[in-house]
């Protein structure tokens, strides 16, 4: 709603001008698992999958003057996944191979305000007659050292194609296609360390390669993207790459536990959009290009106390900081440096429950509380329907849940979500989340 003039300002933000912009899914999936598992020898396991998944989408956009597009998407995906354990001694190994294959189908018909037939598009949200299939071999080795001290190596080799049979040309317009290849192999290590001989005190850290192919919606994307821009399709893009390093320290007890983890990734090859310089009915023109390198880095807290029996308290915090050099033209100096698009503000979450001696009555609270969201991309800035100027504000939110077991069968369960009634977004999003609400439940075992 927040495209259209029925979208409700929210600190700021722009309405739309559309009539309407509705989208339509439909989605089914199902597989069929298969296990084994020996309790002795070399070879520990095996686990087969085969997957199907069906999407299928349509759009309506009828915009302020009354014209009218519509468009749709249709998505077919198997998958087949193979794992296998194995015991050698004290190494431990886990390995196998996955294949999943994507067949895309779109289309696109536009018309004018009196309803005549307007165009025939080549495509519709993303290229039509296309195909995505992505190919995977992997190994992960763990062994003990010591009592204390575990080491874990994994590799794992990717392979993925693309082929599109028709998209619409960014130059001239007319029906185009295209096909490219990807692959990578990428490696883990990651070390643990018992702190004292009964486990409860655990030091860990890891080093992580990550490889991600460009999708079919990179490549040949046609449409509206963010507020007043129209992506068109990037033919030619790179895979992107990253690298990470995490450390972490846990520590255990019946009552008690705190964890935090700590991480830095590198990113390279960073697909991103970009203006294309050009205005396409009265829209900013943008593609994808590979045109940013940057990092992420953050740390994650948590713990949970247990203060009497029946009365239990737990917390968390999130905290992350973005760092993207985009390249703007061909110039050594032709860059900005700025923000990920959307970058996560500082998050808390807490809460704390009890219960009676007996089990038979409880009720709980949850808190969270996010910091406005001001890390702002020159994209984010612009976003001016999902954005509000100068980023999305902060909240809180308090839920309240009580329950009642009435016997071994039947329990009552009575929710109360937002309480204060705050009205809030998740930052770049278009929609507020929920106000005030009531759930009630019950359960019973025959």
């Amino acid at each position: 709603t927040h495209a259209t003039r029925h979208a409700v300002s929210f600190a700021g933000t722009r309405v739309g001008t559309d009539r309407v912009r509705a989208k339509d899914q439909r989605r089914a999936l199902g597989y069929l698992r298969i296990d084994h598992a020996s309790p002795s020898g070399a070879f520990r396991g095996m686990r087969l999958t085969f997957s199907w998944q069906r999407w299928h989408e349509d759009g309506l956009r009828i915009r302020a003057d009354r014209r009218r597009g519509v468009e749709e998407l249709d998505s077919t995906l198997l998958g087949f996944d193979l794992e296998f354990a194995s015991r050698i001694g004290p190494l431990r190994l886990l390995y196998g191979g996955d294949a999943h294959h994507e067949r895309i189908g779109s289309g696109r018909i536009d018309f004018r305000k009196d309803g005549a037939l307007e165009r025939v598009r080549v495509q519709g949200p993303v290229g039509d007659d296309a195909r995505y299939a992505q190919y995977g071999l992997f190994v992960s080795a763990e062994i003990a050292v010591s009592r204390r001290l575990a080491l874990s190596v994994s590799s794992r080799y990717n392979l993925v194609r693309a082929a599109v049979g028709r998209f619409e040309n960014p130059l001239s317009g007319a029906a185009d296609r295209l096909s490219d290849d990807w692959e990578a192999t990428v490696h883990a290590l990651r070390v643990s360390y018992l702190v004292d001989a009964s486990g409860a005190h655990v030091l860990w850290g890891s080093a992580s390669e990550a490889f991600r192919a460009p999708n079919v919606a990179d490549l040949s994307r046609f449409g509206a993207s963010r507020s007043d821009e129209l992506e068109i399709a990037a033919p030619g893009l790179d895979a992107e790459r990253f690298r990470t390093h995490e450390l972490g320290w846990r520590y255990t007890i019946p009552v008690a536990s705190i964890a935090l983890n700590a991480y830095y990734t590198r990113i390279a090859d960073y697909i991103t959009s970009v203006p294309t310089g050009e205005l396409r009915d009265g829209q900013v023109e943008v593609t994808k290009r590979n045109s940013a390198r940057g990092s992420v880095h953050g740390l994650e807290l948590s713990g949970r106390y247990s203060w009497t029996t029946g009365f239990s308290t737990w917390g968390g915090l999130t905290w992350i900081e973005t760092r993207l050099k985009r390249r703007t033209g061909s110039a050594p100096d032709a860059f900005i440096v700025e923000p990920l698009s959307r970058s996560m503000p500082l998050i808390v979450h807490a809460g704390a429950r009890w219960q009676n001696t007996d089990g038979r009555f409880w009720a709980r609270m949850d808190l969270s509380i996010a910091a406005r969201a001001d890390a702002l991309s020159a994209g984010d800035r612009n976003d001016t329907q999902r954005i509000p100027p100068g980023g999305t504000p902060g909240y809180e939110t308090v839920d309240l849940g009580f329950g009642w077991r009435v016997s071994g069968r039947l329990t009552l369960r009575l929710m109360i979500n937002n309480i204060f009634d705050t009205a809030w977004r998740n930052h770049g999003s278009g929609s507020n989340e929920p106000g005030r609400g009531v759930r009630a439940g019950v359960s019973m075992r025959l």
